[in-house]
């Protein structure tokens, strides 16, 4: 039993690094989630591009990006509930943009 406290004083730093690893995975894991809020939304600007400066909505629906600006809401107030921050960035970005997109689905639809 003499070693007892000694196992027992390793197996305490083994969970402490662990814990660490897990810290810093799950830091450099919400780091890409913030990128990621950023570019999802920068991903729908050549189709609102291509509206707005071309003015032809042709191709384009109004019923699925009216559902899309809808989920959004959904998900942005999810983000906001569990206040989780990359949701809520991506979710306002993405609502202005499907609202531009959709302004000129309106404007433009042949």
């Amino acid at each position: 039993m003499a070693h007892g406290p000694a196992l027992q004083h390793v197996h305490q730093k083994k969970i402490k690094l662990s814990a660490k690893k897990e810290s810093r995975l799950k830091d450099h894991y919400e780091m890409l989630m913030i990128i990621i809020a950023f570019l999802v939304p920068v991903a729908h600007i050549p189709q609102m591009y291509k509206i707005w400066y071309f003015k032809d909505a042709s191709g384009i629906s109004i019923i699925s990006w009216s559902s899309f600006i809808i989920f959004s809401f959904f998900w942005l107030f999810y983000g906001i509930i569990h206040k989780e921050k990359p949701l809520i960035i991506m979710y306002i970005f993405l609502i202005i943009i499907q609202s531009i997109i959709l302004a000129g689905g309106f404007l433009y639809a042949s």
